[in-house]
């Protein structure tokens, strides 16, 4: 059966879909799940089963639950789901006699305390609670006591402003416990001393000023701790000597978001017994000093000192604390203050994979490719530069005096979108085809820049690498048609981006292409409208996969590709292509997905030569037309594509089904949203018939004007008995 998108059968009243008030039943494998949710309950229905082990009554209007009646109805409940309600009190007999139910989430009502002994009849049972999103000030010191068997409790999104000693007493099985988004302002010594089987504790966006000496006493097992977004200050008052003491499992710790301080450091006797610690997030300084405490540290991967960057100065001793550590990634990204990195910054990290400067926007370029230095010989998974100095007012020029520091470094991804960059000088990020660069580098994005110069000569800059995968250069903000001597030269009249002159375009235009390429991104890369070279031929094009030349503002397509022997997606929307070439895709005999979406096609033109324009590409899976306005097809003229599966017409002026489906055998999805489709045949339903009888199939027909006339009813009856229509609230629904 297929998906069909009209406006009719609902407004025609034929064929109600106005679900009944009663509650739904469904078999699974333990028992019957009742479903009574969005039913704008005010009370519970009465319909008791033994056999039901799920209820689900969320998103009502109950403001309680009903006292002795629950253990009557469903004696056999496991799981009760009354989350999105409004519910202000739990009776203490509510739950009594449920000796089974497992998992209770009560969360986003309007319950403000929770008193001893609401859930003491769930003490042998309940294994997961949740309370989140209510309105809890206050924890009854012996609400959750008995409770031996519950391994995760949520109290995050309440207003609690305080806990004591006795608040978690007895809960030894609890694995997970988030007290998030509440209103804490300390956390007292002993207060999670009975968690000995505590896993992960959230703690985060609170008002914490101060943690006492033993407040995180017992936490012996936790993994997993987030303290971010408090009012935690760095000196021994707010975070006293051995505080962390008992998290030596601890393997994530983050502490982001706290400090309000410019200037200081890290408390001695403090972060050193987080021995175990892999992935370490904390507040940072304008002299960042990690100091020998972290030497402690032997098992830590990542640094992430992001987004909360206060850095202004990184130094050669700023990282020593990590000399003999395992660190493999450092996250210094949104340094926004970051202006000066000495040479040696990096050259304690020997195992670093990962260095993330990202949007240090004050930070000049060429600060940035110095301090890799230090990372001479090693090899990186990523370097990600992305938005470096892009706040400076002069524009960036890459040259072999700022690249030289990384010239020996294994790079696998390079990441300099965003960075204000005009021009790349030749052979200044690969030299050789022998620099250690050039034998690594397999992403490279330049994408968002202000490159200046020549597509030719862009890709070119690539070509003596040898492992280089994808390259994404789309986006540029400013683009010179002057020719290849504006990436190659400082020439004053590169200078010159308000000339719209074209260029001067040789019969064939050959592009360079490293032999191991497979992506290339080219969308946006011109501002100006000029005309494409009659023949682009890429002979060393081998293992390109996917071109992108979207939205080039070319003037027309009259051109022919040629080369790309093994290309399976090409994308040339958004071009100007009222002009195209009838042999553009006659050499790209291995294309599967082809976008010609937006590309302001003639549909003049189309209505007679869609046939000619496609016929060699008889590999097509997915063809996308939509956003032409194109009007007709003639002929049901498109080449008889065996392999289509995706044919995307929506955004144009079809006023009947413009394809012989049956030409289209293997046609999965066939989009005409958003045509002027009035209604189909009954010849183009039987069509469809036959395609939806060989595999599930997909007909969009969105936004058409289908008419409400007795003469189509028919067609309504059609596509309500057969197939799957568009419900009112816009999801779909089997007949």
């Amino acid at each position: 059966m297929f998906h069909v998108f009209p406006c009719i059968a609902l407004m025609c009243g034929l064929f109600p879909l106005t679900r009944g008030f009663s509650c739904t039943e469904s078999q699974q494998a333990e028992g019957l799940s009742l479903d009574s949710s969005h039913r704008h309950l005010t009370s519970l229905p009465d319909t008791p089963s033994e056999k039901v082990t799920k209820f689900d009554v969320t998103y009502n209007d109950l403001s309680k639950l009903p006292e002795d009646t629950l253990s009557s109805w469903f004696p056999a409940l496991q799981q009760l789901d009354a989350s999105h309600n409004a519910i202000t009190a739990i009776d203490d007999r509510t739950f009594q006699g449920l000796s089974e139910l497992h998992d209770l989430d009560l969360s986003y009502n309007q319950l403000q305390v929770m008193h001893n002994g609401t859930l003491s009849d769930l003490s042998s049972s309940l294994r997961t609670l949740s309370l989140s999103h209510n309105r809890l000030q206050q924890l009854d010191d012996t609400a959750f006591r008995g409770l031996a068997t519950l391994t995760s409790l949520s109290l995050d999104n309440n207003n609690l402003t305080s806990l004591t000693a006795s608040t978690f007493s007895g809960l030894v099985s609890l694995r997970y416990l988030d007290l998030s988004y509440n209103a804490l302002t300390s956390i007292l010594n002993n207060t999670f001393a009975d968690l000995v089987s505590l896993r992960s504790l959230r703690l985060d966006h609170n008002q914490m000023e101060h943690l006492e000496p033993a407040a995180l006493a017992g936490l012996k097992q936790l993994v997993d701790i987030h303290l971010n977004d408090n009012r935690l200050e760095f000196f021994h008052w707010s975070l006293p000597a051995g505080v962390f003491a008992d998290l030596q499992s601890v393997e994530r710790f983050e502490l982001k978001f706290n400090s309000r301080s410019n200037t200081g450091g890290y408390p001695e006797g403090v972060f050193g017994d987080l021995v175990a610690v892999r992935y370490l997030a904390l507040d940072s300084f304008v002299d960042m000093d990690f100091g020998p405490e972290f030497a402690r540290l032997s098992h830590i991967e990542t640094l992430d000192v992001a987004d909360s960057c206060k850095v202004n100065t990184l130094r050669n001793s700023s990282l020593l604390g990590f000399k003999n550590s395992s660190l493999q990634s450092l996250q210094l990204t949104s340094c926004h203050s970051l202006l000066f990195m000495e040479t040696c910054a990096f050259c304690d990290l020997p195992h670093l994979k990962n260095l993330y400067l990202t949007h240090s926007d004050a930070l000049h370029t060429g600060e940035a490719f110095r301090a890799l230095y230090g990372l001479q010989g090693q090899s990186l998974d990523e370097i990600n530069f992305r938005a470096v100095g892009r706040l400076l007012p002069e524009l960036h020029i890459i040259d072999s005096n700022m690249t030289k520091y990384i010239h020996n470094v294994c790079v696998r991804t390079f990441i300099m979108s965003h960075a204000h960059i005009q021009r790349v000088i030749h052979n200044a990020m690969f030299h050789t085809a022998d620099s250690q660069l050039s034998r690594c580098i397999q992403h490279v994005d330049l994408s968002e820049n202000n490159l200046n110069g020549d597509l030719g000569v862009f890709i070119n800059i690539f070509v003596h690498t040898k492992t280089l995968i994808s390259l994404q250069l789309q986006e540029q903000h400013v683009y010179s048609l002057k020719g290849s001597a504006c990436v190659l030269s400082v020439a004053p009249e590169c200078g010159n981006r308000g000339s719209s002159t074209p260029p001067s375009w040789p019969e064939t235009f050959h592009l360079p292409f490293p032999p191991s390429l497979h992506f290339l991104n080219l969308s946006a890369m011109f501002t100006f409208f000029n005309s494409m070279p009659p023949r682009v031929d890429a002979p060393s094009a081998l293992g390109l996969k996917t071109l992108d030349l979207s939205f080039g503002f070319t003037s027309h397509c009259m051109t022919t590709f040629t080369g790309f022997q093994h290309l399976e997606t090409f994308d040339f929307s958004g071009n100007y292509c009222n002009n195209i070439s009838d042999n553009i895709f006659d050499h790209l005999l291995s294309l599967r997905h082809l976008s010609l979406s937006s590309a302001h096609l003639n549909p003049a033109d189309i209505r007679t030569r869609a046939h000619r324009l496609l016929q060699h590409v008889d590999r097509l899976e997915t063809l996308d037309l939509s956003w032409n306005w194109l009007v007709e097809i003639q002929g049901h003229s498109l080449p008889a594509q065996s392999r289509l599966q995706r044919l995307l017409l929506s955004h144009n002026s079809f006023q009947s089904l413009p394809v012989d489906v049956g030409l289209h055998p293997n046609l999965t999805d066939l989009d005409l949203s958003f045509n002027s489709v009035p209604s189909l045949t009954s010849v183009e339903r039987d069509s469809l018939d036959e395609l939806a009888s060989r595999h599930l199939f997909r007909l969009n027909l969105r936004g058409n004007p289908m008419l409400c006339a007795c003469s189509n009813l028919n067609f309504l009856r059609w596509m309500w008995d057969t197939h799957v229509i568009l419900d009112g609230d816009g999801s779909s629904g089997r007949r």
